[in-house]
């Protein structure tokens, strides 16, 4: 039960721009995975999913599709298969997902000369993306990733019900002129702001609200972020000061990578 299986297009093209634009220092490998709904195996999940995430999931293909990919993704970073029922992912009361790996896989990725992982799960408009990171034991510091898609059409119904709203709530007047009020072009700083406080563990909860957290454009599909308020001090309380952010745009969806150091 350890193959993995072959990873798609889509993610083999975001894992090399995601080595190429995010500097995390030696050893740590990053990976992306992404699955469509309808693209899950056919046959049982039960191969590859936990009785507790099996329960959790309700036969939602979202969340089942989140987990799958999440596992892959996985694999991939520490570079080897695990038994797939060895990996536990769970809710914690923010969403964020939480992993329990049992001891045989854990030996098994210490081998691989890791001491940590870190993941981080989205799904919308029928695909589900895993992203994660294998921390070599050598790693000093701390490192958070999150991982956010949206879709543009979902994101265009709600700025033509709600536009009023999300620039006095969501978005500052930076971000707006930035975007030129272009739908796509907000939709991408709205996957970012769900990126970030991924990786501040938060969500939009704690006191954290969503212009706390502004997205800025630098060069080509990469962006900066400005926080304030609550997210800034939750940012210094895991000591995080060096983000970096991606955004794979295309017609349909816009979809955010966030990965955060000391």
């Amino acid at each position: 039960m350890r193959e993995v299986p072959r990873f798609s297009p889509i993610s083999a093209y975001l894992n090399t721009r995601l080595s190429h634009e995010f500097r995390l220092g030696e050893g740590v490998n990053l990976w992306v995975y992404g699955v469509g709904y309808l693209n899950l195996p056919d046959h049982s999940l039960a191969r590859y999913l936990t009785e507790e995430e099996l329960l959790y999931c309700k036969n939602r293909l979202n969340r089942l599709a989140g987990r799958f990919a999440a596992k892959v993704a996985l694999m991939r970073a520490v570079g080897t298969g695990l038994n797939w029922t060895d990996i536990n992912i769970h809710p914690s009361e923010t969403g964020q997902p939480v992993v329990q790996i049992g001891e045989e896989s854990k030996d098994i990725i210490r081998n691989k000369g890791f001491s940590q992982y870190r993941l981080s799960i989205s799904h919308d408009e029928g695909i589900a993306i895993g992203f994660a990171a294998a921390i070599p034991e050598n790693f000093q510091g701390s490192l958070q990733i999150g991982v956010d898609v949206t879709s543009n059409d979902r994101f265009r119904e709600l700025m033509e019900k709600s536009r009023n709203r999300l620039y006095a709530i969501v978005f500052s007047e930076r971000e707006v002129d930035d975007s030129q009020e272009d739908p796509q072009e907000l939709a991408i700083r709205w996957a970012s702001k769900e990126a970030v406080v991924k990786v501040l563990e938060t969500g939009f909860k704690q006191g954290v609200g969503r212009k706390d957290v502004e997205i800025r454009p630098e060069s080509g599909n990469s962006f900066s972020v400005n926080l304030v308020g609550k997210a800034l001090e939750r940012a210094k309380a895991l000591s995080l000061t060096d983000w970096s952010i991606l955004v794979v745009p295309n017609d349909s969806l816009a979809i955010a990578f966030v990965a955060a150091h000391s």
